[in-house]
């Protein structure tokens, strides 16, 4: 029951204190991998304020104590990109907070990272214009946060592998699947849930950046819903 104590500490907690998740890709030699002690512990911060200082410097501490817990350091490898998974489909004020993912780029850029090498990932465009991680489309719009930084939007479908999917026993939810003259096409189509390539292949780690909140087809969505299920088409 442990994943449920973790679950009702992450909602007892959440409001009050940043929690910051890494995620390594496979082979990649450069990083060493934490021992299983490590994995099981989660690093908080309590906040004075929600202000852009309190979150940089909130950053910067779980940094440091992660990197000097697992002797590593969070600079570039060999694939030379960084990912950072964020939260908008419950809109602004449910959104990982720009302020949060600021302070994350800031502390990224001062391990060696450099502007064209982070990403910033999510699935709608329209969410990620409301919640201040794209321009407006009535200012401008444009494809990038703060005219520096890449964002992928996963809905664009340019992201994905047609041979990267989880596919799914279960039948397409598409009501005119059955009726469809490709019905064989479509049903295969609708079971298959395609994974996000830049995180899985392109970066040499990411890190997810959640927001708890309530859902209706799951209850609860946080740290493990941004990175599976709000990941995948």
């Amino acid at each position: 029951m442990n994943w449920l104590r973790a679950i009702y500490n992450f909602l007892l907690l959440g409001p009050l204190f940043t929690t910051i998740y890494a995620v390594q890709s496979p082979q990649v030699p450069s990083l060493n991998l934490p021992n299983r002690e490590l994995l099981d512990i989660v690093w908080d911060y309590h906040l004075s304020d929600f202000s852009q200082d309190s979150y940089s410097k909130a950053v910067e501490v779980l940094f440091t104590q992660y990197e000097t817990a697992a002797n590593t350091k969070l600079g570039p490898g060999p694939r030379g990109k960084v990912g950072l998974k964020v939260y908008t489909a419950s809109g602004p004020g449910l959104a990982t907070p720009v302020p949060l993912t600021k302070a994350v780029i800031q502390a990224l850029e001062r391990r060696g990272w450099k502007s064209n090498q982070i990403f910033i990932l999510d699935q709608s465009e329209y969410q990620l214009r409301q919640c201040g991680y794209l321009p407006m489309l009535g200012l401008g719009g444009g494809d990038k946060f703060q005219n520096k930084y890449d964002v992928y939007v996963l809905e664009s479908g340019k992201y994905y592998d047609p041979n990267w999917f989880y596919d799914s026993p279960l039948p397409s939810l598409e009501p005119d699947a059955i009726y469809s003259r490709n019905w064989a096409t479509t049903y295969n189509e609708g079971r298959k849930s395609y994974l996000p390539v830049p995180l899985l292949l392109d970066a040499d780690y990411w890190i997810n950046l959640p927001m708890v909140c309530d859902l209706q087809a799951i209850g609860v969505g946080g740290a493990l819903a941004n990175a599976t299920l709000w990941a995948i088409s």
